[in-house]
């Protein structure tokens, strides 16, 4: 008999592949001895059964482990498709992350806790993280470039960033040539109703179209379009009806011969003309009140501006930290010099609330401040409301303690589990090693058996 057949049976342990290569030996070596063969093939059909046996334990004994967590680039951002591999008890597993950068892996291992490396790659990026545990175990990698040799370094720089390379595998450059754009206006500050001229100009000059995109204070976007002159001069004139700011930029879209070019924002901030009149002497009064409606408090804002302006808007803040932050909450209209406004709040305490008249590039705000304290929400709603979180809260905490001692419990099972295979590994092995045990002295007793033979041969 080949003891080689008893590799697949002995899980490449050296204890037990020696005992298992005795068994064959000694089987093959009483073969001409009919008394000894039939003890030995009943040891040998013991030790496969033992083997067998140890092998199922092996394979009943798999233990389920979940690995997850998130692969991020390394300003934090998801790496999305990112390749991650899961090496664990010998388990390897491959998956990629999703749109949030995440993944998730289950695997099955013999024991617990368990030693889980992850890798993760995405392009240039590569990451490694380790952890040890049981259950479901979180891992997250961050990611770092890979540093590149020198010999890809040189590969790189000897590939042109501005070139194009054709299916004939051939690399032309691209020759065309830069552009420049500049906007501007004879000032930065109009008052509603005037026109601005903005004028630019391109580089290199040329005869061209440009685009010109305009943002009015209400945020609608608005295209125009100007040819320039031989020189690369143009201008449009723009009427300013709406007081607030204004963003204007150009840009021109290149050709077969010269590259697209975007010029910078050009801002320009457009007052009424009461408000650029009246900025030295301007005043805001400001009055706040509050009604106590039960389960909320009803906050009235009003007051006037002196001298009277209308058709302006203020700016509503609120803060609940003394000022050090404020809160927009939005816009109160003026008409014929006064403004009224009403919300709700449902916070309690000392609260700051602040209007602001501002419009142009800064020099014409105003603003008033006025604190005001809140308190005395009805005590039947707290107490409601205190009643309804703390029955949820014992909910939660009894769900908690319930799912606490079932995962005890697991952990009771897989312990017991474990404790009983390590049991029945260790009762096999000692019968595996008396059987050859066994073995061995049988094959002693037959030397001593065939030594004696021959001595009372030579006797004779």
């Amino acid at each position: 008999m080949n003891e080689s057949i008893l590799a697949p049976l002995i899980f490449e342990k050296p204890y037990l592949a020696w005992c298992g290569r005795v068994l064959a030996m000694r089987l093959k070596a009483c073969t001409h001895h009919s008394r000894l063969r039939l003890p030995l093939l009943l040891i040998f059909t013991i030790y496969i059964l033992c083997v067998v046996s140890l092998k199922v334990a092996f394979i009943l004994c798999q233990i389920p482990v979940t690995v997850w967590g998130y692969v991020k680039y390394p300003d934090g951002s998801p790496a999305v498709g990112a390749k991650v591999t899961v090496v664990a008890d010998s388990v390897t597993k491959t998956t990629t992350t999703n749109s949030k950068g995440m993944y998730k892996v289950d695997l099955t291992v013999t024991t617990i806790p368990v030693t889980v490396k992850v890798y993760a790659e995405k392009g240039d990026y590569t990451g490694k993280a380790t952890a040890r545990g049981e259950g479901v175990i979180r891992v997250d990698i961050k990611l770092e470039k890979t540093a590149k040799t020198p010999e890809e370094e040189a590969e790189k720089e000897k590939t042109p960033t501005n070139a194009t390379i054709k299916p004939s595998g051939n690399i032309t450059r691209e020759d065309k040539n830069p552009t420049s754009l500049s906007i501007s206006a004879s000032k930065r500050e109009f008052k509603v109703g005037e026109v601005a001229t903005i004028k630019g100009y391109i580089s290199p000059p040329m005869s061209a179209i440009i685009h010109i995109v305009i943002i009015n204070p209400l945020g609608s976007k608005k295209n125009m379009t100007v040819k320039t002159n031989v020189n690369g001069s143009f201008s449009i004139e723009l009427p300013l009806n709406t007081p607030g700011k204004w963003v204007i930029y150009a840009y021109y879209p290149g050709s077969q011969k010269f590259k697209p070019s975007k010029s910078k924002e050009l801002i320009l901030y457009v007052v009424k003309p009461e408000l650029s009149k009246h900025r030295k002497s301007l005043t805001l009064i400001l009055n706040v009140n509050a009604v106590n409606m039960g389960d909320k408090f009803q906050i009235t804002i009003q007051g006037e501006t002196k001298p009277r302006l209308s058709r302006a808007e203020l700016d509503v803040y609120i803060s609940l930290d003394s000022g050090r932050t404020w809160l927009y909450y939005g816009k109160i209209p003026i008409s014929k010099g006064s403004f009224h406004f009403k919300f709700n709040v449902t916070v309690q305490g000392k609260i700051l609330i602040k209007v602001v008249l501002a419009e142009g590039k800064g020099k014409y705000r105003k603003e008033a401040i006025k604190e005001i304290t809140l308190a005395g929400i009805p005590k039947p709603l707290n107490a409601t409301l205190v009643s309804r979180l703390s029955k949820e809260n014992a909910i939660l905490r009894q769900k908690i303690n319930t799912l606490s001692n079932e995962v005890n419990n697991l952990k009771e099972e897989v312990r017991k589990l474990n404790s009983a295979v390590s049991k029945y590994r260790t009762l096999l092995v000692a019968l595996i090693i008396v059987c050859a045990t066994l073995s061995l002295l049988l094959s002693i007793t037959l030397m001593r058996s065939k030594v004696s033979r021959r001595f009372e041969g030579l006797r004779y």
